[in-house]
């Protein structure tokens, strides 16, 4: 999927994507990093309200599933079940989370699960970075193959 199209396809699906001042920096089946402008997305002490940055790790998240998915040809609903998040720095800056496939036999396992029994589970983990790591996501993601 071309990152307009993902751009495309998140600000259609997801609303708050429209605020959020999204571009897509990398989209493809091993990488997703989605780039978010502080203005639109500081709190009070003009850094990244922490709403918005666990929004933007959800979403390279689930959308690096949606790109691996869409290639297989597979259409499912993905659903994200459980989440933790660690704040380890301000984010004074625009921000960029990055999604990346470290076991492509995680994805294969999840894949036959999914088309085996109509329901996967993946966990999947992203990083916003500037020079030092600055936020920490980890992730279990849920697919149900539509009927």
């Amino acid at each position: 999927m071309k990152s307009k199209e993902l751009l495309k396809y998140l600000n259609k699906n997801i609303p708050i994507t429209k605020r959020m001042d999204l571009t897509i920096l990398e989209s493809s089946s091993q990488c997703v990093a989605i780039k978010a402008g502080l203005e639109a997305n500081r709190n009070h002490k003009k850094t990244a309200f922490g709403g918005s940055i666990n929004t933007l790790m959800v979403l390279s998240c689930f959308s690096l599933l949606k790109i691996i998915l869409d290639e297989q040809n597979i259409d499912a609903d993905i659903v994200i079940q459980r989440s933790q998040i660690e704040f380890l720095r301000p984010v004074q800056t625009d921000f960029t989370s990055r999604t990346r496939i470290e076991d492509q036999n995680k994805i294969n396992l999840f894949i036959d699960q999914l088309q085996r029994h109509g329901k996967g589970r993946i966990g999947l983990q992203a990083t916003i970075s500037q020079d030092k790591e600055l936020a920490a996501f980890k992730g279990d993601f849920v697919a149900m193959l539509k009927r």
